[in-house]
């Protein structure tokens, strides 16, 4: 086994590239882009946890119950990458040097190095081309066997026919070192951490295979693809109070609001801006009405909800604790006489509750392009 070791860590080494992919400058570049993008564009279509939840929540599900949810993903099953080599299972059987297989030309097949006590040496394709592939990135910790501490790479499935994939692999792909480094410092990933909506650009895909070994297939990275950042504006709205500093809607939000407190029809919410909808939600929290603000949050298809019904999220919001929190946030807002709302692209907005503590409160279009609030909103 130590021999193959050396032979496998020979033949990933042969795959780097003498100088690194970006400069420092470009380096730097994307390290700034990624950190001003967080929390806004890489995402995929659903509601997502803020961003200073999200290392955590990732944490938790790669750790819990030894990965149960993971595992449930796909993303923690152990063994992933080629097959042995069997009669039964050919390695590229029938593509030979020189052909296409998906576009990709096959450019080198066979042993790496010599049989090794009477077993077939490791076996390798590699592969030249190009693929733009979107996926999540998971950075294994300590006790994950042979992932431990190496970065994965989990394309969607809609991108598997990008790839020169020899048919029966699992779904996990790997990097040589300098790749993985590169991929971690833009990300900014750390052991038991992963991050969802990655586009990276691959030249190369390398496939190796043993008998009784299951190897994972390697990407040649390329590039990061940083998406377009989306146009944000900002503007500036008055904080509606009362002679005791109490927040009191106008008489047509007033109106608006009795009607959808009585009736939870979204439809009511059609007309209303992002903003409108924030003192809704306050104002429901002020006067303790959680039924009302249950029916604010966002419940698109798609959105995975913290509270599945009313009688949860009501029975939370009355705990004493909760409640404590609650009130100690409405002040917040009540405590300055101007909010500034930045309005991220078409579909998303932050409302400044307090610049010194750096709290926003986040709001998203439904599918429907009405505004609602989103899970966990408070960023």
């Amino acid at each position: 086994m130590g021999q193959f070791n050396e032979e496998l860590k020979s033949a990933l080494h042969g795959s780097l590239p003498e100088e690194s992919i970006l400069s420092e400058a470009e380096k730097q570049q994307i390290r700034e882009r990624i950190k001003g993008l967080q929390g806004k564009k890489l995402r995929k279509p659903r509601d997502i946890l803020p961003k200073t939840l999200t290392a955590l929540v990732a944490a938790a599900v790669l750790l819990a119950g030894g990965g149960i949810a993971g595992k449930e993903l796909g993303l923690l099953d152990i063994g992933t990458g080629s097959r042995a080599t069997t009669p039964d299972f050919p390695f590229y059987d029938g593509v030979d040097e020189g052909n296409f297989l998906n576009g990709w030309e096959l450019v080198k097949k066979g042993p790496v190095g010599e049989k090794i006590e009477g077993n077939s040496s490791l076996m390798e394709a590699r592969f030249t081309g190009k693929a733009i592939l979107i996926g999540t990135l998971i950075y294994h910790g300590a006790g994950m066997g042979d992932k431990a501490n190496k970065i994965f790479f989990v394309p969607d499935k809609e991108v598997f026919e990008r790839l020169p994939i020899n048919p029966g692999i699992g779904d996990e792909f790997t990097f040589n070192q300098q790749d993985a480094d590169q991929l971690a410092m833009v990300f900014g990933l750390a052991a038991n951490s992963m991050r969802e909506g990655v586009e990276i650009e691959v030249t190369g895909y390398t496939a190796y295979a043993r008998a009784e070994l299951n190897i994972p297939d390697i990407l040649k990275l390329e590039r990061v693809v940083i998406p377009e950042e989306p146009e944000i504006t900002y503007s500036s709205r008055p904080v509606p109070l009362n002679e005791k500093g109490n927040l009191e809607l106008t008489d047509t939000l007033k109106a608006a609001y009795d009607e959808f407190a009585q009736t939870h029809n979204e439809v009511i919410l059609h007309t209303l801006d992002s903003y409108s909808v924030f003192l809704f939600f306050f104002y429901a929290e002020q006067i303790r009405d959680y039924e009302t603000q249950f029916a604010l949050f966002n419940d698109d298809p798609d959105v995975t909800p913290i509270f599945t019904s009313v009688e949860e999220y009501v029975k939370v919001s009355q705990d004493r604790d909760m409640d404590a929190g609650n009130e100690k946030l409405l002040k917040k807002v009540l405590g300055s006489p101007l909010k500034q709302v930045a309005f991220i692209g078409d579909d998303e907005a932050v409302v400044t509750i307090s610049e010194e503590d750096g709290l926003g409160f986040r709001l998203v279009k439904n599918h429907k392009g009405i505004w609602k609030v989103s899970w966990l909103p408070i960023q």
